[in-house]
Parts: structure tokens; C-alpha cells; sequence
């Protein structure tokens, strides 16, 4: 197996694992829960999309809500993490904003920061969509215990380093490369055992208006 394909694999392997988490935790209701199942089912949809899209099936023109897409994600979450508290603050004039790159691509980054904060210890997590000069900023904020400096340069420097011990190198690595691939960047600022502040960046233009007027400048 080349290179290539074991870091698909690894990251195919990487976002089952929270739709699993979610159907563990349906296995140990008393009651039976149908929007857990609902959501993990969701899920997994998802991630078949993403095979798709590995070998050109999927259709790329569809027009995708941005804000949706993270709620998508906090969701599940919540239902995951019962115990974290997990908020999104996203101005009104920027709630209608929507993409046309992959959907469950842009989920898989949000779903990674977020999963790290909660591997960090956080107990809080926020998430905030900011439009400053000419890019859209999506800051993911919580309280767990931060990156110290090496991780960080590390993540920026080398493709597949993992901030873990026995991380799988597939983490914030495998989204900054992404974003890099839209026009975007990710940045990482972060203080040690008080928390962390991941700012995921995209040029504005690339977003438009859900009613599909002009692109935003």
C-alpha cells in the first residue's frame, strides 16, 4: 500500500470513528433514541459521499450552507460529549453564506478541531464564523489544556504529523492541507493548559449567498 493511500485509508478510518461513538452510546440508552440513530446514520452517508467523491462520482455543483454544515457537525457532538458545552456564534449578515467545494470535506475539518479540543480536556467549545477584510474566519475556542510550541510548528511544517502521542498523523495536518487546497490556511494560536484558538481562514469570494445573489468582497 502506497503512501497515499494509507493516509485515505487512515483518514477514512479517522471519521468513522465519531458516528461509532455516537451509535456506542445508543447501544447503551435504556430507551431507544431515533435522532442519535438518525444523526449516525447521517453520518455514515456522509463518509459514503466522500468515497465518491475519491473516485469522481460525486457532483460538486451543489451549493452547500455553511452555517448548517458546522451545526451538522455540533449536533453530533453533543451527542457524543454530553458533558462538553458547545456554542456557535455566527453574526446575521453571515448565516446565509454557503460553498460549493466539498460538503463533507469541510465537516471532516470541523469535526477534527473539535475532536482534538475534546481529546485536550475542554469542556467548552466555540465555535464563531467572523468575516474580517477579505476572508471568512471559522475560530473553533475552547479551554482544554493547548498545544505547546513544537506541536505547533510541527503541524505548520510537516503533512501528517500528529499533536498525539499515538495520533495517526491524519488530524489538523490532514485540514490544513485541505484548506490550503480552497485558497485557505489554518493557524493555530494557543497557550498551555489554559486552551486553544484554531482559526480556519478561506478568501471570501469563494462563498456566496443562499439566495445565490453576488459573491461577497
Amino acid at each position: 500500500m502506497n503512501t497515499e493511500t494509507k493516509n485515505q485509508v487512515l483518514s477514512l478510518i479517522h471519521d468513522l470513528n465519531s458516528p461509532l461513538c455516537a451509535l456506542r452510546s445508543l447501544l447503551q440508552e435504556s430507551e431507544r433514541n431515533q435522532d442519535l440513530e438518525m444523526k449516525a446514520y447521517y453520518r455514515f452517508n456522509e463518509l459514503s459521499k466522500k468515497l465518491r467523491s475519491h473516485y469522481q462520482i460525486e457532483d460538486y455543483d451543489s451549493t452547500h450552507s455553511l452555517l448548517d454544515t458546522i451545526e451538522n457537525v455540533v449536533d453530533l457532538k453533543e451527542m457524543e460529549h454530553p458533558k462538553v458545552v458547545f456554542s456557535i456564534q455566527c453574526s446575521p449578515l453571515l448565516r446565509d453564506l454557503a460553498f460549493e467545494f466539498c460538503q463533507t470535506e469541510m465537516e471532516r475539518v470541523v469535526s477534527n478541531v473539535v475532536n482534538n479540543a475534546v481529546e485536550a480536556g475542554a469542556s467548552q467549545v466555540c465555535i464563531k464564523v467572523i468575516h474580517q477584510k477579505n476572508k471568512l474566519m471559522v475560530r473553533i475556542v475552547d479551554n482544554g489544556n493547548g498545544f505547546f510550541a513544537h506541536d505547533i510548528s510541527s503541524v505548520h511544517r510537516r503533512p501528517g504529523h500528529s499533536t498525539k502521542p499515538n495520533g495517526s498523523g491524519i488530524g489538523l495536518s490532514s485540514c490544513k492541507s485541505f484548506l490550503e487546497s480552497v485558497g485557505g490556511d489554518l493557524k493555530i494560536l494557543s497557550t498551555p493548559y489554559v486552551g486553544s484558538n484554531i482559526i480556519l481562514s478561506f478568501p471570501i469570494e469563494i462563498f456566496e449567498s443562499l439566495d445565490f445573489g453576488p459573491r461577497l468582497g
